[in-house]
């Protein structure tokens, strides 16, 4: 998955971008608005992956306080 990230969207491997495509049904299905490119999901999950991960979120504080 990182490799894939690395790579970008346009490069990840086909599974990677069916199991994009089958994930962006659901935010598609609760706005009623069909999402044109999945790649565009990556930023806003990382975004939220990186918001709730408790270990990364306490190495965080701890630098910027060093």
């Amino acid at each position: 998955m990182i490799q894939a990230l690395r790579r970008g969207p346009s490069e990840s491997s086909p599974a990677v971008h069916r199991d994009l495509s089958a994930y962006a049904t659901v935010p598609a299905r609760e706005s009623e608005q069909p999402i044109a490119d999945p790649s565009k999901l990556i930023a806003p999950m990382l975004v939220r992956l990186m918001a709730v991960d408790r270990a990364f979120g306490k190495a965080r504080r701890m630098n910027q306080t060093a």
